[in-house]
Parts: C-alpha cells; sequence; structure tokens
C-alpha cells in the first residue's frame, strides 16, 4: 500500500485550528480512567488504588493512569507531580512518535507499545521520572 493510503487509515484527533498547544483534547475513543500507585522501597511493594500523594519516608512511587476519559482525574494527578500544562497536554496527543523530553528535574517519554497481531496496531505510553542525582 502506497505512503497516502496508510496516511489516510491512521487515527487523528480533532484539534481545533489556533488552539494553544496546552489545550487538552480528549481522544473520543478513550477509555475510562483508572489510577493506582505502587509504593515500595527496598523491602517490597504495595498497590494502592487512586493516587498515593505521600509515598511515605523512605519510600518511592510508580503511578499506573490506564485511559484518558476522565481530564480532570489526570491533571490533578499531574499537577500534583509538578508537571506544567504542556506536559500534561502532551499526555493526550497519542498521536506522537516516540521520543524524550527534559522539563527541569523531570524526563517526560513518550513510546508506542504494540497491543494486537496484524493489523498492527500500537498504544501510547507515556512514563515521567525525576533525575535523581544528575
Amino acid at each position: 500500500m502506497d505512503r497516502l493510503g496508510e496516511r489516510s487509515r491512521r487515527r487523528h484527533h480533532r484539534r481545533d485550528i489556533g488552539a494553544s498547544p496546552t489545550t487538552i483534547f480528549v481522544p473520543p475513543s478513550a477509555r475510562p480512567t483508572v489510577v493506582r500507585s505502587w509504593v515500595y522501597d527496598e523491602t517490597g511493594a504495595e498497590l494502592r488504588e487512586g493516587f498515593a500523594a505521600d509515598p511515605g519516608p523512605g519510600k518511592r512511587r510508580w503511578i499506573d493512569i490506564a485511559g484518558l476519559a476522565d481530564k480532570d482525574a489526570i491533571v490533578a494527578v499531574a499537577s500534583a507531580l509538578g508537571l506544567g500544562e504542556l506536559a500534561i497536554a502532551e499526555m493526550f496527543h497519542t498521536d506522537q512518535r516516540p521520543h524524550a523530553e527534559v522539563l527541569g528535574e523531570l524526563v517526560q517519554t513518550f513510546l508506542r507499545v504494540p497491543v494486537s497481531a496484524m493489523p498492527f496496531r500500537a498504544e501510547q505510553v507515556t512514563l515521567g521520572h525525576t533525575l535523581i542525582n544528575r
């Protein structure tokens, strides 16, 4: 199939012309949002439903957000973690190529992960992590 045919089959999300880059557009096919936190240290890990705002002394956390339907919940978690408006809006742009951005002390990584066999389909995974001991 030619390149034009491939492009025409890709899913594109509607974005208003002239909209600010920080405008959040929830994809029409967005799945329900589920937030979970893995809280861990050298002794073990514990899964908590929702956002663990304070993991506790000496503990780290991995926050898993699946589904983009609840924009307000995602913005609340991302804001609590110190992400800026542009970094938050980019999480909703699910048609990005894989890349990483350094935003102050945060590294935000966008990956494409295969989720089905032929016809190939991929979903975006966005990782945010804080730089420690640069």
